[in-house]
């Protein structure tokens, strides 16, 4: 069995499905993807994004806890839907302070950033991305009712961000982000080759997967992985 320490569980939400993956050998390159599976809510459980069957949501995520016997293991979570506010912004400085960025003043809101790029006129741009804080506990409150460990809580594009910082690897250089991100229009979730992620992680004969499975889904899910372990 692998010990817990070098196991992940993930889980991303969007209105539409909740979707999880279950990662062993987390120590290696190449983690080991033990289990994925989807789940539809074609019931309005979420409305954008806000909790509106809590029930149905913890019945789902302790069906997955339970059979992959999650028990303590950290579990992180992205999100994506209209409550999320997500922004490129583009400062005059690389290390620019808090009252620089609208979200950091939007009251009732926890916000975060992340460096992309220089730009082409000297300046420097950051996503930053924000939620109500309202909700957050939400999610929070669901995870303790559930009985998952959640540590960790960010965005579908902050996990493809850092899926396509794994795969650029020690070639990885912010400038060239900038040239990718101009290429597709400064959109994250196209700045990747979704069938990709087969090279970033192993699978099992005893693995639990569908039939079918969405790449791109799939590279949240390893983007939130190499969340979980960065420092």
């Amino acid at each position: 069995m692998w010990h817990t320490r070098n196991k992940l569980c993930t889980i991303s939400i969007s209105p539409h499905a909740i979707s999880f993956s279950l990662f062993g050998n987390t120590n290696a390159t190449q983690p080991t993807l033990l289990a994925h599976q989807i789940v539809p809510l074609p019931n309005l459980e979420l409305v954008h994004l806000r909790i509106c069957n809590l029930t149905r949501l913890k019945e789902i995520i302790t069906t997955f806890a339970h059979t992959h016997n999650l028990g303590n293991i950290p579990v992180l979570l992205s999100l994506q839907g209209n409550e999320l506010i997500e922004q490129r912004v583009v400062v005059a400085e690389s290390n620019p302070e808090a009252h620089q960025f609208a979200l950091a003043l939007k009251r009732h809101h926890m916000w975060d950033r992340c460096y992309l790029h220089p730009t082409q006129d000297g300046n420097f741009a950051f996503y930053a991305c924000a939620l109500p804080q309202a909700l957050l506990f939400q999610y929070k409150l669901l995870a303790i009712n559930a009985g998952i460990n959640l540590t960790h809580i960010t965005t579908q594009r902050l996990a493809l961000l850092h899926a396509y910082k794994q795969m650029q690897d020690s070639a990885f250089r912010p400038a060239q982000l900038g040239v990718h991100l101009t290429e597709k229009n400064n959109d994250l979730e196209r700045i990747v080759d979704p069938e990709i992620v087969w090279r970033m992680i192993k699978t099992t004969p005893s693995a639990h997967l569908p039939e079918q499975i969405d790449p791109k889904l799939l590279l949240i899910h390893c983007g939130l992985e190499i969340i979980g372990k960065m420092p």
